[in-house]
């Protein structure tokens, strides 16, 4: 007869990398620089909060994972996700890695131009004046919501410095 370990199944396994990611997450924190000005609480403060937050639930998870029954630990692993399910949220990361490469060159306002056509077409969107118009629109929508409204700076990129000369 196999262990609780051996049979605990995705849980215990998903809790393990949470709390390992978790670990990596506070020592990320942990390194953050520490600021003068900064009152009692540092710029580490609300990560390493947040950290410990995932550590935590990270560790119920691995419990819970190990104290449910055969039956429950049966229905989780049917009800995981496909792999045509899996790769096509791979798909999805692949095209969201590929816009933070891209907007430091591109700058914002192609990059999310950019993302926002791909991911139409990668979810079945034929290219069309639509698509683009939207894309186009959504592009202007959060650069004007995120630079001029908010003010935070955003990535100019190579395009945006040839249209200022």
């Amino acid at each position: 007869m196999r262990s609780r370990l051996a049979n605990a199944g995705v849980g215990l396994w998903a809790g393990l990398v949470l709390l390992a990611f978790s670990f990596l997450y506070w020592m990320q924190a942990d390194a953050l620089p520490r600021s003068s000005l900064g009152g009692s609480v540092g710029s580490d403060g609300l990560p390493k909060l947040l950290g410990g937050a995932l550590a935590v639930m990270s560790c119920l998870l691995i419990v819970q994972s190990l104290l449910a029954s055969p039956e429950k630990r049966q229905q989780d692993r049917e009800g995981l996700p496909s792999r045509l399910e899996l790769l096509r949220a791979l798909g999805f990361w692949v095209i969201a890695a590929g816009f933070v490469l891209a907007l430091p060159w591109l700058g914002y306002p192609v990059a999310v131009a950019a993302v926002l056509l791909a991911i139409g077409m990668y979810y079945g969107r034929r290219p069309s004046a639509w698509l683009i118009g939207f894309a186009l629109a959504g592009a202007a929508i959060f650069y004007l919501l995120f630079h001029t409204l908010l003010g935070v700076p955003v990535p100019t990129g190579i395009f945006m410095d040839l249209l200022a000369r």
